[in-house]
């Protein structure tokens, strides 16, 4: 089958994006709250928050791998 290069891409570019915004939530907020006055949002949203952007970031990279026009598209 046929790799889709713009749908490599669109994949990649949401995996990364996606797995960005997980990793770097954590140093955000601690960086939010050494340079304002406003209180954190709760534990739990971050942790939600973090959970859904991973969650995110893994379901891009199974359809980078494993789609029909991924990386290891089943051959026909």
């Amino acid at each position: 089958m046929k790799l889709d290069n713009e749908f490599l891409f669109l994949t990649a570019f949401a995996f990364v994006i996606f797995s960005a915004i997980a990793f770097f939530f954590g140093r955000f907020t601690d960086h939010l709250r050494r340079h304002s006055r406003r209180p954190l949002p709760p534990r739990a949203f971050l942790l939600a928050f973090r959970l859904w952007f991973s969650a995110l970031a893994l379901g891009a990279l199974a359809l980078l791998l494993f789609s029909r026009h991924g990386l290891f598209a089943p051959v026909k």
